[in-house]
């Protein structure tokens, strides 16, 4: 069994931890529900092909970064990847600020390309709904797991401490029953 002088430095360790990631998710969640989301630049470019399109990434990759170079467009880091959706092919590079997207049309020599730009709070928009690489996809489920530990940890110290032990359960109770009552009306 735990100590409770290391129960509570584990506490306010993970919580000290976890706040800055906390932060981002509270904030891009509040702005987002006040339909605050950023500013995206957007331009839309016709590229002209010399042969008709291939569902090449390889080639295609080359296509794009020409253009890219030619409209003064910034390279975006990441990996470029391409999808067949229904009767045509999308490719996508993109990194947190920059987006490139490709779409084949119904011109076999001629491709649309939209690249976009975002702003630094759309740029956080992207953390929060998980668009912002592999690294921002992994710390949820660190701050999942953390938030998990700090909130085990301070029931765990109110419950073995007299004081606090029968408001806890009570609250504990009734939360459960809010909890069961919610998924129980939104069922049926």
């Amino acid at each position: 069994m735990l100590k409770r002088s290391t129960l509570i430095q584990l506490h306010m360790l993970l919580a000290a931890i976890i706040l800055p990631v906390i932060l981002i998710y509270f904030i891009s969640g509040t702005l987002y529900s006040f339909h605050i989301k950023g500013d995206i630049e957007k331009h839309v470019v016709t590229i002209k092909l010399k042969k008709a399109f291939q569902p090449d990434l390889d080639w295609l990759t080359q296509v794009v970064r020409e253009e890219l170079v030619k409209g003064d467009f910034p390279i975006p880091n990441g990996e470029p990847r391409m999808k067949k959706k229904k009767s045509t092919y999308v490719f996508r590079w993109g990194d947190l600020k920059h987006a490139v997207k490709v779409e084949s049309t119904k011109k076999t020599k001629q491709l649309k390309m939209t690249v976009r730009e975002r702003s630094w709070l759309a740029q956080m928009m992207r953390i929060h709904r998980a668009g912002a690489g592999d690294a921002f996809k992994i710390l949820p489920i660190i701050l999942a797991f953390c938030m998990l530990l700090v909130l085990l940890s301070g029931v765990y110290m109110a419950l073995v401490t007299q004081k606090y032990r029968r408001p806890v359960v009570y609250a504990l109770g009734s939360s459960s029953l809010l909890v069961v009552a919610a998924m129980v009306f939104s069922s049926s």
